[in-house]
Parts: C-alpha cells; sequence; structure tokens
C-alpha cells in the first residue's frame, strides 16, 4: 500500500504483514511446526559436523550437545 502522505508513515495490509504468504496469514501450530522442523535440521547438521570433524573427547562432544541444545 502506499504511505498515507498525512503522517509519512506507510500502512500496511494484511497481505504486507511478515506472518502473511501471498494473503495466507499462518497460524500458530504452523509456525511451531516450522520451528520444531528447523530446530530438528540444525541439531542434525551440527550433530553431521561433530561426527565428520571427529577425534573430539567425549566431555567436548556433551558439552558441543548442551551448547547447541541451548541455543535452540
Amino acid at each position: 500500500m502506499a504511505p498515507d502522505a498525512s503522517d509519512g508513515l506507510a500502512r500496511l495490509s494484511v497481505d504486507d504483514a511478515p506472518h502473511a504468504h501471498h494473503g495466507h496469514v499462518v497460524g500458530v501450530e504452523e509456525l511451531e511446526e516450522q520451528r520444531a522442523s528447523i530446530d530438528a535440521l540444525k541439531l542434525a547438521r551440527a550433530e553431521a559436523l561433530f561426527t565428520y570433524c571427529g577425534g573430539a573427547s567425549a566431555a567436548s562432544a556433551q558439552l558441543t550437545n548442551t551448547t547447541i541444545r541451548g541455543k535452540m
């Protein structure tokens, strides 16, 4: 939508909102599912990198997993 000349601020429609996609408003449940999927992919990637790099002690492995899980 075009900016409103009276206050100089852009007026956005529902379709312009960050949670909308081509007029489809994403529900909380859908966002939670997407977040869980992204978190699972991050963890899998971190675990794959850890396995690929190898050579770390069990203590650092536990610390790495704890740190990764804590940042999600």
